[in-house]
Formats: C-alpha cells, structure tokens, sequence
C-alpha cells in the first residue's frame, strides 16, 4: 500500500479523502508538538506570548497546577470544560528540546501515573527555558 507523508504550509489540521470519505489529519511538519495544554483563549495567547507565570495564571483564573497531556484531542476536551469564565478556548502546544523525556529527567515534568499520557509542570521557569509554545487550535476570538 503506497502512503504519503504531507506537510500543509499555513494549516495546523485539515481533511483529506480516503476514497470518498474525508478523514481529519493532523500536520505534523517540522513543529511537531510534544504536548497539548486546553485551557481558555485568554489564557492560551497569554502563554504563547509570555510563556508559563504561576502569577498570570492565577489572575487569569487558573490555579497552581499545569496540566499537559500528549493527546491534542484530550486538551480540547480539557479547554471545554474549564471553568474559566469564557467560551472562548485554546489549545497550546509545546514543543521541549530533547522531548518528554528530558522534560521528566530534568525534574521539569512529572508523570501522573493513573491518567497515562498526562504530564504536571513541576518547574514552569524550568519549562520555559527549555520549551517553545504555540496556539494550535482555538475556538471563538
């Protein structure tokens, strides 16, 4: 079976045809994200521009907690159901030099054991300097 692997300038998702059946897929490209953060738009752009503050968060109604996950469907689930007071959401992706795995080595990133793919920010300085992020679904706004 022949396949292909495509990068889309310019669009994060989109469909393709299997035949007659579209399918969504995701672009991986060159900007493939380790992890996914679903929270409200306002708190999306504010991260993507100043990266993690425990300060900024808090103001913007968030708590002490990050939570990522690897799966970008699952942080859209998450940015539905925040309780931020906005229907407004965002997805943040992150991208961290030398992967997850780093992230964990470093003390950065600790594991959630009974929810597998979910990661808490232990460090968000330390995340900062070792990650890039960017808004890479949103809805409203």
């Amino acid at each position: 079976m022949r396949t292909y692997n495509l990068t889309v300038n310019d669009l994060h998702t989109f469909y393709v045809l299997a035949g007659s059946t579209p399918i969504l897929v995701h672009n991986a490209g060159a900007g493939v994200c380790d992890l996914f953060h679903g929270t409200d738009l306002a708190s999306a752009q504010n991260i993507v521009r100043n990266g993690l503050n425990a300060n900024a968060a808090r103001a913007l109604g968030g708590g002490d907690v990050f939570w990522t996950t690897t799966n970008q469907a699952d942080a859209e689930l998450f940015a539905q159901v925040n309780p931020a007071l906005s229907e407004n959401t965002g997805v943040v992706g992150i991208r961290i030099q030398g992967g997850i795995e780093a992230g964990v080595r470093s003390g950065v990133l600790q594991e959630v054991p009974q929810l597998p793919g979910a990661f808490t920010v232990a460090d968000w300085a330390g995340l900062n300097k070792i990650a890039t992020y960017e808004l890479v679904s949103s809805t409203g706004g």
